[in-house]
């Protein structure tokens, strides 16, 4: 449905287009049309950059004023990192392709299930904060725009809601807080994971709780088609502070759910995003195999489900470098040395830096 609907909005966007110029009677030569398009895309990409930096800021002030952490703003390619209240840019410009924009959150210590619920209803709460304020807005923008008589913002700002904000609300934080609302596996994932790759990074006692929590997820719930996408992240998240801890014998469940990921790859790849959770579990468990389980035999069969996908997401070409040098199958010592590989989403975030350095470390100690 959701995907139809995307599908759909270019005419959608067209016919309120085509209805507001006949209303108004827009008839001109082609070379006032010509001017008239280029005013609009200007005064949409204005737009565009004033929505999305509202929007983040609004994500990051709501989750602080609730009791989470607001620590990076990123802006297009620029990063800025908030220490004592105020925003310093952080040098060079980041990679990242996926969002426009993105504010990281870090949570607050969670020791109990009172804290969990807390944080949970925070969470919803600023993931809300964005789409609310493109809605305020874009009505702001298209009552200006009438009252003026400037059609071309009416224009503009229609395109800019159809185009990002409707889409970014359909596939991220409308989604995402559905999610925060109905699925206890995922917010659990959630919880730690922001709990353990930003800048402020809660107690061992806090990390070890949610551990815990995603753990016991994962061992009593039976996986199946309408949880796999949320316990495979759980079981990318235990890979990884397996990794980094150098842990041994993990529950046979997880093994499990990395079966059922390869079984059902097309769930997955209904969405970009999603299909990226597809090969970070599968590319993870194979250098936990290697470094942890000493296990090549099973990481190489793994391989066979990865070796030809594309890895375009941030961090995933690190990812698959750190899998074919780990398998000898190709010296990748230059590229896993690369920082610029790492994922630009996160640049910044002082946890997951730490994390992805360690997790370098093993892999060039071993091989």
């Amino acid at each position: 449905m959701k995907s139809k609907l995307i599908k759909v909005l270019p005419y959608i966007v067209g016919a309120l287009i085509g209805l507001i110029l006949g209303l108004n009677g827009f008839y001109v030569e082609i070379k006032g049309v010509i001017i008239g398009a280029v005013s609009i895309v200007l005064v949409g990409i204005v737009e565009l950059l004033i929505f999305t930096t509202i929007h983040e800021l609004s994500h990051g002030f709501v989750a602080e004023k609730n009791g989470l952490k607001f620590t990076v703003l990123y802006i297009g390619p620029f990063t800025f990192k908030r220490e004592n209240k105020k925003f310093k840019r952080m040098k060079g410009l980041t990679k990242q392709l996926m969002y426009i924009g993105r504010a990281q959150i870090d949570n607050f210590e969670i020791l109990n299930e009172d804290d969990i619920e807390k944080a949970r209803k925070a969470w919803i709460k600023a993931l809300q904060a964005g789409p609310l304020s493109d809605l305020i807005l874009s009505i702001i923008a298209i009552v200006l725009g009438l009252i003026f008589k400037s059609y071309i913002l009416v224009i503009a700002t229609i395109i800019v809601v159809m185009f990002m904000c409707l889409p970014s609300y359909i596939m991220g934080d409308g989604q995402h807080t559905k999610l925060m609302k109905t699925d206890k596996i995922f917010t659990h994932v959630i919880l730690y994971t922001y709990s353990i790759i930003g800048n402020t990074l809660v107690s061992e006692e806090s990390r070890r709780f949610l551990l815990e929590k995603i753990e016991k997820d994962i061992v009593e719930n039976e996986v199946d088609k309408n949880n796999l996408i949320s316990l495979s992240l759980s079981a990318h998240s235990i890979y990884v502070n397996a990794m980094y801890n150098d842990r041994r014998g993990l529950s046979e469940s997880i093994n499990k759910i990395v079966e059922m990921t390869i079984k059902n790859k097309d769930i997955f790849y209904k969405k970009e995003i999603e299909s990226s959770y597809y090969r970070n579990v599968i590319n993870t468990a194979i250098i936990y195999e290697v470094l942890i389980e000493d296990n090549k035999e099973k990481a190489l069969e793994l391989y066979k489900y990865v070796q030809n996908e594309k890895h375009n997401m941030p961090g995933e070409k690190l990812d698959f470098y750190r899998v074919e040098h780990v398998l000898g199958i190709a010296n990748r010592r230059s590229e896993i040395l690369n920082e610029n590989l790492m994922n630009p989403v996160l640049k910044g975030c002082e946890g997951i830096d730490a994390i992805e350095r360690r997790i370098n470390e093993l892999i060039l100690e071993k091989i």
